[in-house]
Order: C-alpha cells, then sequence, then structure tokens
C-alpha cells in the first residue's frame, strides 16, 4: 500500500524551522488539557488542525507499530526539539533526554486531549515562579491537503512535544500536574519493556541482538511492522472465517435436516403412488379377466407389469395394450346346453365380433382406455350383449 508523504513540523518561533502552530496550556489543577481545533497559519502553508487530525493522531498513539517503536512508552516531553535535526544543529548541546511522557490522549468535542506525566528534571523546569519554561510546542508529520482553494497541511502523528518559551499561538502553558504518576524511571521496568520488545521481535521473525541499542530496537521494529500488520489482519481473516465455517456447518446441518424431512415426504408419496397404482392395476387386469382378452393363469403378469411401468405413459401404453387384446372366451353365462364344450358358432362369432368394433370405436372417439370404452358401449348398447336365437 502506498503511503503519503508525511512533512515534518515543530511549533516553536525561534527557529526559522518551526513551521506548526497548536499549543494549549495544561492546566496544573486538570488531568487533562486540550489542544484546540483551528485553522493556523505557519512558514509552510495554513496548518488545519481539526477532528479528523485529532482521529488520526489518537490512531497512530494507540497502533501497534508506534507503541513497539517508543518501547510501550508515551511520547517523549523534551527540552525544545532536540528530536528535529534542524533545531538541534541550531541548538548544539541541547539535552536529548526526556522529561516526561505524554500518557494517554482522546478526541474531545473541542479538541484533542493530552494526559502528562513530569520526571524529575521536568517538574523542577516548570516549578516555582520563576520556571524556565512555561509553554509548550507539538512536533508533528503532516500531510498535504488543499484547504478553501489553497495549499495546506493536516496533522496525522504526534512525535513528541518540546518545553519552549516561544509558542507560535500565544496562552500555550504547560504546568505541573501533581495528580499524575510520574514516568516509571526504574531500570527494571525499562528492562522489562525492552525485553518484552525483543520477545515480540523473535516471535515475529526479527530478533535483535543481545547488545541492540534502542536505536537499533526501533529500526528492527519498523522492520517488523509489515510483518505485524500482516499478522493482525491475518488475525482477523481468521476470524472471519471462523465465523463463515461456523454459519456454513449450520446451514449444512439444516440442509441435512430439510433432506430427511424431504426423504420421508418423497417416501410417504412414493408408497401412496404405488398402492394407487396397484389398486388401478387391479381394477384393469380384472376387467380384462372378466371380458376374455386375459386368462386367470396371467393376471399376476399383468398386475406386476402394469405396477412396473415406469411412468404414467407407460402405464397408460399397458393399459391400452390390454384394451387392445382380443377376448379369447366368450365370458358370457351360458344357463342353456349346460356342460356343452362345443365351439363357439358362428352367430356368437359375429356378436363379439360387433362388441369389439364398437369398444374400439368408442375407444377412439373418446381417448379412454378398453375397460371404460367396454363399460359405456355395454350401458348405451345393450342389444349387442344380447345373444341371438342362433345362439
Amino acid at each position: 500500500m502506498t503511503r503519503r508523504r508525511l512533512y515534518p513540523a515543530i511549533n516553536d518561533t525561534s527557529t526559522i524551522s518551526a513551521i506548526s502552530a497548536c499549543n494549549e496550556s495544561f492546566d496544573p489543577a486538570q488531568e487533562w488539557a486540550t489542544v484546540p481545533f483551528g485553522v493556523y497559519p505557519n512558514g509552510r502553508g495554513l496548518q488545519v488542525f481539526d477532528q479528523a487530525a485529532a482521529k488520526a493522531i489518537v490512531e497512530a498513539f494507540n497502533s501497534l507499530p508506534d507503541r513497539l517503536v517508543r518501547g510501550f512508552r508515551g511520547l517523549p516531553i523534551l527540552v525544545g526539539h532536540p528530536d528535529d535535526p534542524q533545531w538541534l544543529a541550531e541548538h548544539p548541546g541541547a539535552t536529548t533526554e526526556a522529561v516526561g511522557r505524554l500518557r494517554d490522549m482522546r478526541v474531545a468535542a473541542d479538541g484533542l486531549q493530552l494526559r502528562h506525566a513530569l520526571n524529575e528534571t521536568g517538574k523542577r523546569l516548570l516549578s516555582g515562579d520563576a520556571a524556565a519554561y512555561d509553554s509548550f510546542s507539538p512536533n508533528w508529520l503532516m500531510a498535504r491537503i488543499t484547504y478553501q482553494g489553497r495549499k495546506a497541511y493536516r496533522p496525522q502523528i504526534l512525535k513528541s512535544i518540546g518545553l519552549t518559551n516561544h509558542p507560535n499561538i500565544p496562552g500555550t502553558r504547560i504546568g505541573l500536574n501533581e495528580t499524575l504518576p510520574a514516568a516509571p524511571t526504574t531500570s527494571s521496568s525499562t528492562m522489562k519493556i525492552t525485553d518484552a520488545v525483543r520477545k515480540l521481535l523473535a516471535e515475529l521473525g526479527k530478533p535483535a541482538a543481545a547488545d541492540a541499542t534502542d536505536e537499533q530496537l526501533a529500526v528492527a521494529v519498523n522492520e517488523a511492522e509489515p510483518i505485524a500488520t500482516a499478522a493482525i489482519a491475518a488475525q482477523t481473516e481468521l476470524g472471519t472465517a471462523k465465523g463463515q465455517l461456523t454459519s456454513a456447518a449450520n446451514e449444512v446441518t439444516a440442509l441435512k435436516a430439510e433432506a430427511a424431512t424431504l426423504r420421508t415426504q418423497l417416501g410417504d408419496k412414493t408408497t401412496a403412488a404405488v398402492n394407487e397404482r396397484t389398486a388401478r392395476a387391479k381394477v384393469i387386469v380384472a376387467g380384462a379377466v372378466k371380458d376374455g382378452r386375459i386368462v386367470e393363469a396371467k393376471r399376476a403378469e399383468y398386475e406386476s407389469k402394469l405396477v412396473a411401468a415406469a411412468n404414467d405413459h407407460a402405464f397408460a401404453a399397458i393399459e391400452t395394450e390390454i384394451g387392445n387384446l382380443k377376448p379369447a372366451l366368450n365370458t358370457r353365462s351360458r344357463t342353456d346346453k349346460l356342460g356343452d364344450r362345443r365351439s363357439i358358432d358362428a352367430a356368437s362369432k359375429d356378436r363379439i365380433s360387433a362388441i369389439n368394433e364398437a369398444v374400439q370405436k368408442h375407444m377412439k372417439e373418446f381417448g379412454l382406455s378398453h375397460h371404460q370404452s367396454y363399460a359405456a358401449v355395454k350401458r348405451t348398447q345393450p342389444a349387442l350383449f344380447e345373444p341371438t336365437h342362433a345362439e
């Protein structure tokens, strides 16, 4: 990801490099002091300090890379701006030791609020009626913007604040805040922080040498920043993936339950369909047996054939096939000449032929099965079914 170019800016009118202006007093009786929002002229152009700038500064202050760079301590409070090369060149011999720390910051409705703690040196510099310093100056990095058609800059990262008697904006005083704890100064605390940084660097694959200086540790932290950022992103993606996997598992469980329900319903419908088809097959075959088109020995065969049909179209085709069978026997009961097993005479054959022709015509005209047409013809043309005197 391409980073925007950031421009350094300090806020001290005692040097030509002072191009930042945004100061407010630390009230000794208050834990928090506010750097007010506003638009401040400076040597580089306009400096726009608004909510967007304050939010960017707080976000950078709380980020893991920035916390690693400063060893999980607050931002330094310096005497002047020895962390600015040009300022240091103009003030040879200036001390580079911090006299306090910014312990916390937050965005308020009217500006950026800062909380500070001073060590003994810092307290001496701000103590008494004739204190060495009474104001402060931010040293921050700014991004170029356009403000009301003019070139301007918006602060993005606060590097430090410097004690000064020449603030760019009058009334920006700093005082002691005895309600705040002093910054840790013991070597054991520093060692614990350094050990934590070394351990974290080792875990990120950037182990530091045993005799590495603070500056070398800072360089190693900067090199490890992309790895830490990628690790944080991977952890976030892993959490998202786990959530998605859980949702997918729940969906699979729901789909399995739905599939089981559908299988049960399908089984019930299949059973009902088989039962219905079996009942229809029995009626059709029974009619054919009664009409003499199927002999009793073939009843089960034709019933099974109908039940096993692949679909309704195949079933209808088999039903039509059965309807087209010619009667093999005269199924009409004969009360005369019992025991006579002679062949059907010509008159009976003619009557059966006439019945079959009438049934076939009815099937073709109305699209019904043989059994249905047979019943219809028998109902509408009963004379065809009466035996002649010759029979």
